[in-house]
């Protein structure tokens, strides 16, 4: 992607011809609309104004009205082109953001540099109706504010820090059973876990919440937290994902790396994914204080790079959060899910995990998060473990350690009370 500063340059916009402050040029895939009157080359992440707002293409459909250097126009067709293309999109459009192209009303892709990423009225509403957490762990790093479901299913987003008391090794884990209403229920932000030990933690923390899939970004030290996933842990749900997935090269079908490789594309789509969910679809509920306050100083760079305002703030709970809610792009969702359904844009309506099994999913008697979190949450002393032990025997009958473990209490999930015996003699 190139950047070109312009001095001369003048587009026409709504209120004349403005100065332009710069043009972006990058290759991406694009969509040929076509209206009643005209017709533009643009890709699917492309804002166009629809009742004096915006609406990406990718949200448009057949027979909507935008708005034209005339007046108004109806979408008749988009129809996507096969080859990748150079594209260019205007940057700082003086008194205006939005001008016209082949006379269509458009917006440009990017928002002016310092502008957040989500708008101040959502983040204020945000604010007014967040809760405290239900639980704390000791070490005030684990916040749960919402107790796990049954029948309700997660995803997990992590963004790796280097552990030496800078920026924060972060998880947000998000209620996705219902994709109207998305809701945030726990976080994780430590300084001074090194990855390798952070690798364990998210571990534990990802078997507390069924072990949903992972998304963990893998630049950097995120790399050593998912060598650590893989070949110490044997995680088994962890999502891929690079920028040439889709484009169905050579290169990408041969790239079996596991994780989430950030760069600009995959930033840019990520957080055109975020805005859908958040900004258009308004169905994420934020519940931790601390992420909301990240997202006040969470802006867009001259460059068009999104991150932290100065290094005098912290983004890490943004980047993980805007992770987790990338497990419902359409180039990854069905990686571990089955999209049962598509609302009018083709995004998910409604998903359900591939090894789904409802027989599990009814399961009613798993112990409370309370119960779970008893050596962790602050101002209680432990009692009890909170692991549930495992015996693998082959000798059916007259075994003592599970014998002993009956007589304090423990059964297994598939416990037969008649028989007092257990199915496939594992715990």
């Amino acid at each position: 992607m190139n950047t070109v500063i312009t001095n001369n340059l003048k587009v026409l916009t709504p209120d004349g011809y403005q100065s332009v402050g710069g043009i972006r040029k990058l290759k991406k895939q694009v969509f040929l609309l076509k209206t009643n009157k005209d017709k533009i080359e643009a890709t699917f992440d492309h804002p166009f104004v629809v009742n004096k707002k915006t609406v990406l293409l990718q949200e448009l459909k057949i027979g909507d009205i935008v708005e034209h250097k005339t007046g108004f126009v109806t979408v008749t067709d988009i129809i996507p082109l096969k080859k990748n293309k150079w594209v260019y999109d205007l940057l700082n459009v003086a008194n205006t953001n939005s001008y016209y192209a082949n006379s269509i009303h458009v917006h440009n892709c990017f928002r002016a540099a310092g502008e957040n990423a989500l708008d101040s009225d959502l983040m204020l509403e945000f604010e007014k109706t967040a809760p405290e957490p239900l639980l704390v762990s000791e070490d005030e790093c684990y916040k749960i504010y919402i107790e796990r479901k049954p029948n309700h299913f997660y995803t997990i987003g992590v963004d790796v820090g280097d552990g030496i008391g800078r920026a924060n090794s972060a998880i947000q884990i998000l209620d996705i059973t219902d994709l109207t209403s998305i809701e945030q229920v726990a976080t994780y932000a430590n300084n001074r876990l090194d990855p390798f030990n952070f690798a364990a933690r998210l571990v534990e923390i990802a078997h507390e919440w069924g072990r949903p899939p992972l998304l963990v970004e893998r630049n950097n030290c995120g790399a050593q937290v998912v060598d650590a996933l893989v070949h110490t842990h044997n995680y088994e749900s962890l999502i891929k994902y690079t920028p040439s997935m889709g484009t169905f090269t050579e290169k990408a079908d041969k790239d079996n790396r596991m994780g989430v490789y950030s760069h600009t594309n995959s930033k840019f789509n990520a957080m055109t994914n975020l805005r859908y969910w958040m900004s258009t679809l308004k169905c994420l509920k934020l519940n931790d204080k601390e992420t909301i306050n990240e997202f006040k100083t969470y802006v867009k760079q001259a460059n068009g790079v999104w991150k932290k305002q100065s290094d005098r703030y912290l983004d890490d709970r943004v980047e993980s959060l805007i992770w987790a809610l990338f497990a419902l792009d359409l180039k990854v969702v069905e990686q571990f899910y089955e999209v049962v359904e598509k609302d009018g844009n083709g995004k998910p309506l409604k998903i359900q995990p591939l090894d789904w099994d409802p027989f599990r999913a009814e399961i009613t008697n798993m112990p409370s998060q309370q119960d779970l979190y008893t050596r962790y949450v602050k101002g209680h002393q432990p009692d009890v473990s909170i692991r549930n032990p495992t015996i693998m025997s082959n000798k059916p009958g007259n075994n003592s350690e599970v014998d002993e473990l009956f007589d304090q209490g423990w059964k297994p999930l598939g416990f037969n009370g008649a028989s007092g015996r257990m199915r496939g003699g594992m715990f």
